[in-house]
């Protein structure tokens, strides 16, 4: 089986611990790039689950050819920007909840979405 090449945004709480999932789930994925523009961990996080690149910037990330999909563990009120430069690069989605807090904003993601898929 072919492993879903992913790349991470969002090292907080939740992110880590997306981090630590997919890494026991290596059979199905692997994590090849991560991403936060806060994180003091960002290098030592690469070392201990061996990956190769690291960046502040979700958008640089979102660049590599290397990255088939992202898992999006971001703050709130950043994930309807990031999913819709995902989107627009072509990336497979995964996102934690909420999508945003504003109706209007969720449904204009959502037409994003759907029209570079």
């Amino acid at each position: 089986m072919k492993k879903i090449k992913i790349g991470l945004i969002g090292l907080g709480r939740i992110g880590k611990m997306h981090l630590q999932n997919l890494a026991n789930l290596r059979d199905l994925f692997e994590v090849t790039a991560i991403c936060d523009p806060y994180s003091a961990e960002l290098v030592e996080l690469a070392k201990q689950f061996n990956i190769s690149y690291t960046t502040k910037d979700y958008r640089e990330l979102l660049k590599r050819p290397d990255v088939e999909a992202v898992a999006i563990a971001s703050a709130t009120n950043t994930h309807a920007e990031i999913i819709m430069a995902a989107a627009r690069a072509k990336k497979n989605i995964m996102c934690e909840k909420p999508i945003d807090t504003d109706v209007a904003r969720i449904k204009e993601v959502l037409k994003v979405v759907a029209i570079t898929t």
